[in-house]
């Protein structure tokens, strides 16, 4: 079945959004840390300034409500993984409960988002569930690469601790060798092996940007003896954000080996009710009798590198971290706050080296974490860390066009660090805040800057195809999420420029002529010669295409035939509307240009569509009030009929 278009639009776009910030620049997209006076890091899952909840649920800002397919029954849900395809999203309405017993490794095909609404309007999510307990290390959900889980609720067949050995052992979502999972505002209680399992993806490292993102998710009632985890991770790389976490038996996993990945865990909750280590990392020191095949081995690490910071950890007498080896490259607990007493912090973050002949701490650092009850001292939150940056010209150095950056970052812990990358080589080009850079060739150039607060939180701003470096050849630019795109022919500029492409808002802008509703595409594209001045007008005409988003669509009153692109003429203090072709199909604007400047989309009143009356209802009530004026009228009638576009 079906589901509404708009619903799906606005979903896509938030998924992408989520999917971009994720996986773009060098580093994890990260969120600065909170700071008391004195300017220290304030520990624990309090200090995310992201504005999301923890665990969830009200208040998450990235509710998916519509998607392509609406399933409420085991098979309608079993038809759309048969059919779905990369970029669609199959939806659970709140209200349904769909019953999966007896069904194992279903499939859930590589790009396909399974979503509900928890959290919108006191919505717990869509369930499913199963009441299998007849096989043994089976799972429900097996996925492709890129699959998003959303919104749900996933019961697994027992929340009970029952006894190792003797029972079922079955995963809710399983990931193995495959990228890019995002698991997200889901419930994940009742699975007796793991909630959610990831395993040999191939991600080498924090760089990747196949690593999968488990965030903002509850987990409870994982808690199988001698299995029972919320996350288990063996190969693989990613972030673990912002979740809840409860009666479990290892809230977190990890997989002995796999020198190259990377797991970082932060602003998560872990709640008091875990019958084993909360964060547990298998390694070499592991031992036969603990249930391995093989023996202790030095040479198996523990895992690659671990960054475990900003967590609460509410337990007092199990280990907030046990580390059983040493990673390859380093695990580092920083900031965390935990109920253990400082006196007993070898306890509480535990390395465990015992059958290796060596003493704590190995490749492992803990340090500026919090312990006991909290602190007297209010703590002032300090804003998220947040890269951006404009793009500028300086003019030439030879044949060479200089174009200057400017670093608009925010927020964060000083001092601030900044890294840039002008060509998207994978090189730092600079670490300048306020950097120029020569571009020799013409070309289209991906710039992105990272930038790195005193907490060693980062945050990365990628801008794609931002910036053409041309001379008489032509050049395409458009914006990091690909929503608008400029096109320059060959002869358009005379001789080396530059051009950027960037968005804006609303704010600060001119406001639309009477009439007329503004969405809120508006966007600048900005041409600069050799000597720096600005271009203004173009000696060919370039091609501006706009995929216009659900808020354009709503001033439109959902009709797109009645949007309309427009630039603002500077010297005649106006808005100048151009021809637009508008393609429904593709969601998009596109409109020709001699002129560069600001542009916007508008709703114009004179390319309306008639409210929604399709041409045939007017052309029946034009032929109709013809018959009635010939039946009626004693002398002839001339009669106009008027029909929008």
């Amino acid at each position: 079945m079906r589901g509404i278009p708009l619903a799906f639009c606005a979903a896509a776009m938030a998924g992408a959004f989520l999917l971009a910030a994720l996986l773009s620049g060098q580093a994890l997209p990260a969120r600065a840390s909170t700071a008391p006076p004195g300017g220290s890091p304030v520990p624990g899952w309090e200090a995310s300034p992201d504005g999301d909840p923890v665990g969830g649920g009200p208040g998450y800002s990235q509710i998916i409500t519509g998607g392509d397919y609406i399933c409420a029954t085991g098979s309608q849900l079993m038809a759309a993984l048969a059919m779905a395809a990369s970029g669609e999203v199959i939806f659970v309405p709140s209200a349904a409960s769909i019953d999966l017993t007896g069904s194992y490794d279903l499939r859930v095909p590589a790009g396909v988002t399974i979503a509900s609404d928890r959290g919108s309007g006191g919505s717990s999510g869509g369930r499913i569930f199963t009441g299998s307990m007849t096989a043994e290390f089976r799972r429900l959900f097996e996925v492709g690469d890129y699959v998003t889980f959303s919104g749900l609720r996933l019961e697994g067949p027992d929340g009970s601790q029952g006894s190792k050995g003797a029972d079922p052992t079955i995963t809710g979502i399983y990931s193995y060798g495959a990228k890019g999972l995002v698991v997200e505002n889901c419930e994940i209680f009742n699975w007796t092996f793991a909630g959610v399992a990831v395993y040999n993806d191939g991600v080498d490292g924090i760089n990747n940007r196949g690593r999968f993102y488990i965030h903002h998710s509850s987990f409870h009632h994982n808690r199988r003896e001698g299995y029972g985890y919320g996350v288990d991770t063996a190969g693989s790389s990613g972030l673990i954000e912002a979740n809840s976490f409860d009666y479990g038996r290892h809230f977190i996993a990890g997989g002995r080996g796999f020198p190259v990945n990377y797991v970082e865990t932060r602003f998560n909750d872990f709640g008091p009710n875990c019958s084993n280590a909360l964060y547990d990392q298998h390694g070499g020191n592991d031992d036969p009798s603990w249930g391995f095949d093989d023996g202790p081995d030095s040479a198996v690490p523990a895992g690659g590198t671990l960054l475990i910071h900003h967590n609460t950890f509410r337990s007092a007498d199990q280990p907030s971290v046990a580390v059983r080896g040493v990673p390859y490259v380093a695990c580092e607990v920083y900031s965390n706050w935990t109920l253990w007493p400082e006196s007993q912090s070898a306890k509480c973050f535990k390395q465990r080296l015992e059958n290796l002949d060596l003493k704590p701490y190995q490749n492992m650092s803990v340090h500026d974490n919090w312990y006991g009850v909290a602190p007297e001292t209010p703590f002032t939150a300090a804003s998220r860390l947040q890269a951006g940056f404009s793009v500028g010209s300086a003019g030439t150095s030879g044949d060479s066009i200089v174009v200057l950056f400017t670093n608009t970052s925010s927020g964060g812990v000083p001092p601030v660090t900044c890294a840039w990358d002008f060509e998207n080589d994978g090189f730092v080009d600079s670490t300048e805040w306020q950097p120029r850079h020569s571009y020799g060739q013409s070309g289209t150039y991906t710039v992105s800057l990272t930038v790195m607060d005193a907490t060693r939180d980062a945050d990365t701003e990628v801008r794609w195809n931002c910036l053409a470096v041309l001379s008489s050849g032509g050049a395409t630019v458009e914006t990091a999420d690909g929503q608008v795109m400029a096109e320059f022919p060959r002869d358009a500029f005379p001789d080396v420029a530059m051009v950027s492409l960037e968005t804006t808002t609303l704010a600060g802008l001119p406001g639309a002529p009477q009439g007329f509703t503004a969405g809120d595409t508006c966007f600048t594209v900005l041409a600069l010669d050799g000597r720096g001045i600005v271009v203004a007008d173009l000696a060919e005409p370039g091609t501006i295409t706009v995929k216009y988003s659900p808020a354009d669509l709503e001033a439109a009153g959902g009709h797109p035939g009645s949007l309309v692109l427009a630039y603002w003429n500077e010297v005649a203090g106006e808005w100048k509307f151009l021809d637009t072709v508008v393609d429904k199909k593709a969601t998009t604007l596109t409109a020709t240009t001699t002129h560069l400047s600001t542009w916007a989309v508008m709703a114009s009143p004179a390319r309306a569509e008639g409210r929604g009356i399709a041409l045939w209802v007017w052309i029946l009530i034009g032929v109709g009030g013809v018959v009635l004026a010939a039946v009626i009228l004693p002398r002839c009638v001339s009669i106009k009929l008027v029909h929008g576009e």
